[in-house]
């Protein structure tokens, strides 16, 4: 079950947003995985799962920047997009990566005041290019506003795993 959009960035968990397809033979491959570990981190981790097939996910795949899947972004509590990692990944991967997003938050209040970018064991792509971004999705009357990096709850219908 996908955490809605409002709360990420705001509910003090970090996120996994994963952009898939019901075509895409990786993302099949990967479900299993992201359901176990889904399973194992739900109550500390929001999990966002959009089907980059359906047209209202357009916003989301364009604010994050991505250009294949399966694509899931990192995000911290606070809403900084960290990383993303792209294609099937292997579970160890994507368990580090949460396990240390998770010490970010445990240490996080002493580093309130830092501008860089935590860094995460496994990186892959930075969309970004060094550049802090935090993602944060508002409730508007309007779809996107495609000048900021605020969503609309709207912008992105987010799914169960494929």
């Amino acid at each position: 079950q996908s955490t809605p959009l409002e709360q990420v960035g705001h509910n003090g968990k970090p996120t996994i947003i994963d952009f898939w397809a019901p075509w895409c033979e990786n993302c099949k491959a990967e479900a299993p995985t992201m359901k176990q570990i889904t399973n194992v981190y739900s109550n500390r981790v929001n999990f966002v799962f959009v089907n980059a097939d359906q047209p209202e996910a357009l916003p989301l795949i364009d604010a994050f920047r991505v250009d294949a899947i399966p694509h899931m972004a990192m995000v911290s509590r606070d809403g900084d997009v960290l990383t993303a990692l792209i294609g099937e990944v292997p579970g160890g991967v994507i368990r580090s990566d949460i396990d240390a997003m998770l010490d970010l938050n445990d240490n996080d209040d002493a580093n309130d005041d830092k501008e860089e970018r935590p860094v995460l064991p496994y990186q892959m792509y930075d969309a970004f290019r060094g550049r802090r971004v935090r993602v944060d999705f508002v409730p508007t009357d309007n779809d996107v506003d495609s000048s900021s990096s605020s969503l609309s709850s709207s912008a992105g219908s987010a799914g169960d795993l494929p």
